[in-house]
């Protein structure tokens, strides 16, 4: 297989906080988007998080990645979300970016 046929431009993918107790707070489950594909400088930031830094780096990573159906980033500047969702919103996307659904196979891979 040529790397070439593995090449694909980021495409948005949709997540949908849909827990009862952001659902019931809110009035309605909340969407974001989160590119598939990430640069090697987002991955490598992940990668070297440490426990000392705790939530803090993660909700850093986390600004850089959350976007809006355009894809434009929704925390820019000093906006904030309320608490309990950027925790949801840092759950999902860790989850999204830890998928270990091989991006060429057809089937999913063990956990």
């Amino acid at each position: 297989m040529f790397l070439e046929t593995l090449l694909n431009e980021p495409q948005l993918v949709e997540i949908k906080i849909d827990k009862a107790e952001i659902v019931e707070k809110y009035g309605e489950a909340l969407v974001f988007y989160i590119y598939d594909r990430q640069d090697l400088d987002t991955y490598m930031q992940l990668a070297k998080m440490s426990g000392e830094g705790g939530l803090g780096e993660v909700a850093k990573i986390t600004k850089k990645l959350i976007r809006d159906k355009s894809g434009k980033l929704i925390l820019e500047g000093k906006s904030m979300l309320p608490p309990d969702i950027m925790m949801a919103v840092i759950e999902e996307s860790i989850k999204q970016l830890g998928n270990m659904i091989a991006q060429t196979s057809p089937e999913p891979m063990e956990k």
